[in-house]
């Protein structure tokens, strides 16, 4: 009652707002005062006018609606059945614009549903769904089957093969697999030092990193060339701190499958399922 008079402007229009009596609500304000001790309202002027003290109060009732809001919110998720935290691991290489859409519509959805989003290579998101430690995986696909994860495949990343402007493969305007191998790769690999399939190792010479932001600030820094994710590179490339390479080999831009992996034998709350659902819009 006190939040909507100050909001409404009158006790009558607060009255009005919350179905009741105007007697009710000034009968109500009064005995909030004689319990606070505190005068709310100079009731002196034609309407109510909040009082010092009650305009220091104010934000505290206000905290304490939006926190009786998140405990209603809280108790209608638990009588859904909806999990508490939804954890995903990523990698970073598919962290399209549209993901950041789907985590505010995730949000919107499921309010009181804690996202734990972890970065991960590929090859390592595996061994995180199928220990537990994480609900669902997004991952660059790898060719080889494995019984206790499903994959769900959602589409084809694109790839460009980079390296910085003053690199010495920049100035090459046709680029054979032999001109590439006196020059530093860079390749992902993760903690079990397991790379990629569809990006082997042509160089003598690699790097590795378990991230491709990770290995873009490498390749930025002309330390060696690579394969990055198109949505990742092109803004770069456009700038001139990145230069596309033109590679023979690649007639089209190289596109390795991205899938979700999910727990074969475990039962998926309904957050997950839906951002399962969502996610396979990624990409489009």
């Amino acid at each position: 009652m006190f939040v909507e008079t100050v909001e409404a402007g009158s006790f009558s229009a607060c009255a009005r707002k919350l179905g009741k009596v105007q007697s009710a609500v000034s009968q109500g304000i009064a005995a909030l005062e004689v319990d606070l001790n505190v005068t709310l309202f100079d009731r002196s002027t034609r309407k109510p006018t909040l009082t010092e003290p009650g305009a220091r109060i104010l934000e505290f009732a206000r905290s304490i609606l939006r926190q009786v809001d998140d405990l209603d919110a809280a108790t209608q998720s638990i009588s859904k059945g909806e999990e508490a935290e939804v954890r995903l691991a990523m990698d970073n290489a598919v962290g399209l614009p549209r993901l950041t859409e789907i985590f505010h519509l995730f949000s919107d959805r499921y309010p009181t549903t804690a996202l734990d989003v972890v970065s991960a290579a590929s090859p390592d998101i595996f061994g995180h769904v199928k220990s537990g430690e994480v609900d669902l995986g997004l991952i660059i696909s790898e060719t080889e089957i494995d019984n206790e994860v499903e994959l769900c495949f959602i589409g084809n990343l694109p790839f460009h093969a980079v390296c910085a402007k003053d690199h010495p493969l920049a100035e090459r305007k046709h680029i054979s697999m032999n001109d590439l191998i006196p020059y530093r790769e860079l390749l992902l690999r993760g903690a079990s030092k397991t790379g990629l399939d569809a990006f082997p190792k042509m160089s003598t010479l690699a790097w590795f990193a378990n991230d491709y932001r990770t290995i873009c600030e490498l390749a930025l820094a002309g330390l060696g060339w690579s394969y990055l994710p198109a949505h990742m590179a092109e803004e770069m490339i456009a700038h001139g701190r990145l230069h596309r390479m033109n590679i023979c080999f690649d007639h089209k831009p190289w596109s390795p499958p991205v899938e979700i992996v999910t727990p074969k034998e475990r039962l998926k709350g309904p957050a997950t399922r839906w951002l399962v659902d969502k996610l396979k819009t990624l990409i489009v």
